[in-house]
């Protein structure tokens, strides 16, 4: 199977916890917090450790989690009804809730304008501002679907996007082009007596967790999560191809899942992308997933001219301004035992969160070239994009 791919669908049978990192400590917190979204780190250690049972090999072996590291994952993302979804892009603007008050949302984007006569900013470099256009007026933003289908953000990014028409209704949750919400759930808890078998006086705690509704093998309306892996051959390449269908645990509390091989193959780059980067002299970056640069919310491609080759590619962009959500901290737990080694702590390292813009005047090449870049990462170190930080949705504006 080598040089193939496969994708992975998990479906949770119960509500998940992606912890966010707060303490979670007697005396110091009594309660768990989950992240909206799990973080691309929490899906591809679990799809590893899958793999790796499947193929009979020994955690303990540091060839095995060279080979294990070296699978390359990507993801996570939303899938329901048959469709891939994406995080709502930072550069879209809506003018209240969402048919609050019966009538279409307007929606604007968020383009880079440099600061009139008088102006200024204190962006690095010569970044400029992003700005809403003239017409758009005064008004209180809304807060968007968190997740768009692979067909409306395709229309987003080759800047045909009218969403009036089908944009959800307030309070619409099973809207076939977007994910409106993302329930939690919430439970509370009591800490147990192991002598005594009850519960001991005064010590509650609560924890929230994503809650898929998955109900009653209603399998077809779920919200799961789609991942794609590329094995490299070898054991996790034959575990691969054939075709598994195992329960397997995620997230805080080691809550069971199902991990199943998927015939959907929607990763490939969308007509319309191809068409509208034909020619394009001036491109958008969407991050799928949370990106790790070494630069901080900057590219480490990019050089202190804000100038660089998209990796992959060789189109050489100049980066005009950028849209950035406030940094997500990822951090984790190593099981790696090889070499002695011993289980603990990864350090937390601060990522650009999932969503964020970039926008990039193409100096040189074509961007076409971008098109078979679609859905693949970007993130500085190659580990960082083995594990599926930094997957890329490429566009024009």
């Amino acid at each position: 199977m080598s040089g193939q791919e496969a994708t992975l669908r998990i479906s949770p049978r119960d509500p998940l916890i992606f912890r966010d990192g707060r303490p979670f400590n007697a005396g110091e917190a009594t309660r768990a917090r989950t992240r909206t979204w799990p973080p691309p780190s929490q899906t591809t250690g679990a799809v590893r450790s899958l793999l790796g049972k499947l193929a009979g090999v020994d955690f303990r072996e540091s060839a095995v989690i060279e080979r294990l590291l070296a699978l390359e994952v990507s993801g996570p993302l939303p899938f329901r009804r048959g469709k891939l979804f994406f995080p709502a892009p930072l550069d879209f603007t809506a003018t209240g809730d969402a048919g609050a008050d019966g009538a279409p949302t307007a929606h604007y984007p968020l383009r880079p304008e440099k600061p009139a006569d008088g102006g200024g900013t204190d962006l690095p470099g010569e970044l400029e501002p992003l700005l809403l256009p003239e017409e758009a007026g005064d008004f209180k933003p809304g807060t968007p679907p968190p997740f768009w289908s692979r067909k409306r953000i395709a229309s987003w990014l080759a800047g045909s996007g009218d969403f009036r028409a089908d944009y959800p209704a307030d309070g619409e949750d099973d809207h076939p082009e977007w994910i409106t919400t993302l329930p939690t759930d919430e439970r509370t808890h009591v800490c147990i007596d192991p002598a005594r078998g009850s519960a001991d006086e005064g010590l509650l705690f609560s924890t929230s967790a994503c809650d898929f509704a998955l109900r009653d093998g209603a399998d077809e309306t779920a919200l799961s999560i789609l991942l794609r892996v590329r094995p490299g051959g070898g054991p996790f390449g034959d575990a691969l191809a054939a075709k598994p269908d195992r329960l397997a645990t995620l997230g805080g509390e080691r809550r069971t899942v199902r991990v199943a091989s998927s015939d959907a193959a929607p990763w490939d780059c969308p007509g319309e992308i191809r068409a509208a980067l034909r020619g394009a002299e001036q491109v958008r970056m969407v991050l799928a997933t949370d990106a790790l640069f070494t630069g901080g919310w900057k590219p480490g491609w990019l050089d202190s001219q804000l100038r660089g080759v998209v990796p992959g590619t060789g189109v050489r962009v100049r980066l005009r301004a950028a849209a950035v959500g406030r940094g997500r901290y990822h951090s984790g737990w190593s099981y790696d035992r090889s070499g002695g080694r011993r289980p603990g702590p990864k350090p937390a390292r601060r990522a650009v969160p999932a969503g964020s813009v970039y926008f990039f005047d193409v100096e040189q090449g074509s961007a076409e070239e971008l098109a078979p870049r679609w859905l693949e990462p970007v993130s500085d170190e190659p580990q960082d994009a083995l594990d599926g930080f930094g997957l890329a949705l490429w566009g024009i504006w």
